[in-house]
C-alpha cells in the first residue's frame, strides 16, 4: 500500500467524524446555493423577463444581475451592522426594503425637478 493511503487511513474514526462534517458543510452549502437561485428567479421575478430581441434580454437579464449583487452587498452591510450574519436577514425583506429605499430617492429626485421647473415658470 502506498504511504499517502496508509496516513490517510491510519486515524479511521476521525477521518469518519470529519468526512461526516465535511458533508455536512457541502450539504448547508447545497441549500444555499438553492435559496439564491430562488432568490434571483422568483423574488426578483427573473423567471418573467419579457424581451422582443436577444439583445434586451441579455441586458434586462445582466440588469437583474447587478441589482442582485446591489441588495446581496446591502444585506451584507445591514447584518454586520445589526451584528447579524447576512443569511439570518430573508432576502425578500431586504429586496422590499431597497427598492422602497430607491423608490423614495426617485420620488426626491423627481420632486426637485418638479420644484425647479415650477420656479423657472415662477410659481
Amino acid at each position: 500500500m502506498p504511504t499517502a493511503c496508509k496516513s490517510k487511513f491510519a486515524n479511521s474514526k476521525t477521518d469518519a467524524k470529519s468526512s461526516a462534517n465535511e458533508l455536512a458543510g457541502v450539504y448547508r452549502k447545497r441549500v444555499e446555493v438553492e435559496f439564491d437561485i430562488r432568490n434571483f428567479k422568483v423574488t426578483m421575478d427573473i423567471e418573467n423577463i419579457r424581451a422582443e430581441t436577444v439583445d434586451m434580454f441579455r441586458k434586462k437579464l445582466l440588469t437583474f444581475m447587478v441589482s442582485y449583487n446591489l441588495v446581496v452587498q446591502f444585506r451584507r452591510q445591514a447584518a454586520q451592522r445589526a451584528g447579524l450574519k447576512p443569511r439570518q436577514l430573508r432576502f425578500t425583506n431586504v429586496w422590499n426594503t431597497y427598492r422602497v429605499f430607491l423608490l423614495n430617492i426617485l420620488r426626491a429626485v423627481e420632486n426637485e425637478a418638479i420644484a425647479k421647473r415650477a420656479t423657472s415658470f415662477g410659481i
